[in-house]
């Protein structure tokens, strides 16, 4: 083997454009791989929150404290996006992952939800990181004492729930 340079450095280095474009893929591919597996991971560990989520919602509802409607994590442009036509193209939905799950199994006995500041929020069990490298957002709908609430926070930013300034 003549060159032992790391994929990327080939590429960075820029050794002819037919190894350029074959690194480029093989980057690519990998890259999908690791989403992928991210993903599977994703809904596994949702699927073992499931029971417990769901008796933790239950018992928020018979309280009417917090409960989480909807949550969706991914790229900001997409999340802009969906909220701004209520659609978005296949490859931005790709990069949006629902975890409203998640973040009802979260909920505290005392009705509050709290991410803290400078923890990387797909690092979350049940969560993944949809689109390595693009800024991400987490946009969370909820409801607290019978009224509506919608919050959106970038990633590695705190997030304490119920708000009244989240109030719609």
């Amino acid at each position: 083997m003549r060159n032992k340079l790391p994929a990327k450095e080939k590429f960075q280095k820029g050794h002819g454009n037919t190894m350029t474009l074959f690194i480029l893929g093989w980057e690519e591919g990998k890259f999908k791989i690791n989403v992928r597996e991210a993903r599977e991971a994703a809904e596994k560990a949702q699927q073992l929150l499931q029971n417990v989520a769901n008796r933790k919602r239950n018992r928020q509802l018979e309280t009417g404290g917090l409960i989480i409607t909807k949550a969706v994590y991914g790229n900001r442009k997409a999340l802009k996006k969906r909220n701004e036509y209520r659609e978005v193209d296949d490859e931005l939905a790709s990069q949006v992952v629902d975890v409203t799950l998640p973040l009802n199994f979260l909920v505290n006995d005392s009705g509050q939800l709290k991410l803290h500041e400078g923890v990387k929020q797909s690092g979350i069990m049940g969560f993944y990181d949809p689109c390595p490298g693009e800024p991400k957002q987490l946009h969370v709908e909820y409801t607290y004492s019978g009224e509506r609430y919608e919050v959106a926070v970038d990633d590695y930013q705190g997030l304490l729930i119920p708000q009244e300034e989240h109030r719609i």
